[in-house]
């Protein structure tokens, strides 16, 4: 491994860590313009391009779970790519997704993977369960949450 290719790695594996820390725990969304390419597509339920659409995202989760807390569990670069595992743990207290404030717990897990160009974000491949963040909230009939009947033989 060439000494380049461990700085740009390691220094993207940094701005990974920095986008959760920083730009979502500490709220400072200032620092997504340095994170963030202009170029920047999300793909996946939170959707998004650029740093402004980033930024949009970040707000509508801070929104519905102002304490919310990100914790990384695995952080992992190869290349151009950032893999990371995190979760997540908030208090539903403002609208989130169509769905009224609850003041329901809310813990969620996920995974991003993360492509550079020129030093910045250019794309996010987001994975995690927005089904089982609802049921978490009860934000579906109870009807939609019985087990299917069995079907006849």
């Amino acid at each position: 491994m060439t000494g380049t290719k461990f700085n740009s790695e390691e220094a993207n594996r940094a701005a990974v860590a920095r986008l959760y820390q920083e730009c979502i725990n500490q709220g400072r969304l200032e620092a997504v313009d340095q994170i963030i390419s202009p170029e920047f597509v999300a793909t996946g339920p939170s959707g998004g391009t650029g740093p402004d659409g980033y930024r949009a995202t970040v707000k509508h989760l801070l929104a519905g779970f102002p304490d919310i807390h990100f914790t990384v569990h695995n952080l992992v670069a190869e290349n151009d790519h950032v893999a990371v595992y995190w979760t997540w743990d908030g208090t539903h207290r403002g609208p989130f997704a169509g769905v009224p404030p609850t003041g329901k717990r809310v813990h969620q897990e996920g995974m991003v993977l993360y492509r550079f160009e020129s030093g910045k974000v250019a794309e996010a491949k987001v994975l995690f369960d927005r089904l089982g963040v609802f049921q978490q909230l009860s934000a579906f009939p109870e009807s939609m949450m019985r087990q299917p009947a069995e079907t006849p033989k």
